[in-house]
């Protein structure tokens, strides 16, 4: 089982950021992204490695004591609680290879960016996919040492379909310096996310490297079996409660 303690440590350790976030808060949206020295303070106290299974360093914390972590970050500020939330998706961390896993968090400082737009194509390659495409709202993507990136399997030039007739899916994870980011979030909202494009050119993928939804799981505890997007979309809603909190609060005290 987690260990309960972690969460109320982390969310304490949220707290004494908060300052720090408020003093940045404005070149964060200056520089449409999140600061580096900040983002790497985040992930050395563990705020990436929320939902990352114990196998592979993570805190593996219960879905609640994460939840409660997000509310307060976004408490302070918006894209920061987005930029941690979008870093622990860890899509399919419990039916990745083991040997991947191992490799892409050996650091425990690691900072991953995803998307779940199957915009890319992997075609099968002896060993592995060559992997092409290009994939938008890649948030936190300039901060990241790896891409978690959905793609359309492809055999003999051709989709390779499942058994119920659907095209094959697969998240693809490279090496960011193997990535191309091109330059696309000017927006409004969430505007220090960092969501840019992401693009890759021809890369090589090992199958290891490569996982889907209805993999066979290679860590069998119970709680890593619950559909992926069930446990990353109550993130929203903590994010947004975060959000409406500092609202209430500011407008409180402008009424006082």
């Amino acid at each position: 089982m987690p260990d309960t303690g972690k969460g109320a440590a982390l969310l304490e350790t949220a707290r004494t950021f908060r300052p720090r976030i408020l003093e940045q808060r404005d070149l964060i949206e200056a520089s449409r992204r999140l600061p580096e020295d900040l983002a790497r303070e985040l992930a050395r106290a563990g705020f990436f490695r929320i939902f990352l299974p114990a196998a592979y360093g993570g805190l593996d914390l219960a879905p609640m004591e994460g939840l409660a972590v997000f509310e307060e970050l976004a408490r302070a500020d918006a894209s920061v609680a987005w930029c941690v939330w979008n870093g622990n998706t860890h899509w399919t961390a419990a039916q990745l290879s083991a040997e991947a896993a191992r490799t892409i968090h050996a650091d425990p400082d690691v900072i991953t960016a995803n998307s779940t737009r199957p915009s890319g194509q992997a075609h099968v390659v002896a060993g592995g996919y060559r992997v092409s495409g290009r994939w938008s709202l890649v948030s936190g993507c300039e901060l990241a040492a790896w891409m978690v990136l959905w793609c359309v399997v492809h055999e003999e030039g051709k989709p390779r379909l499942t058994p119920s007739g659907a095209p094959e899916l697969r998240f693809m994870l490279l090496p960011a310096a193997e990535c191309e980011i091109i330059d696309t979030w000017t927006v409004g909202g969430l505007r220090g996310t960092g969501s840019h494009d992401v693009a890759a050119h021809d890369l090589f993928v090992p199958s290891t490297y490569g996982s889907g939804f209805f993999d066979p799981y290679v860590l069998p505890e119970p709680r890593y079996r619950v559909p992926a997007f069930c446990r990353v979309i109550p993130g929203l809603g903590a994010m947004a409660l975060g959000i409406a909190r500092t609202a209430i609060d500011d407008g409180s005290a402008t009424a006082d």
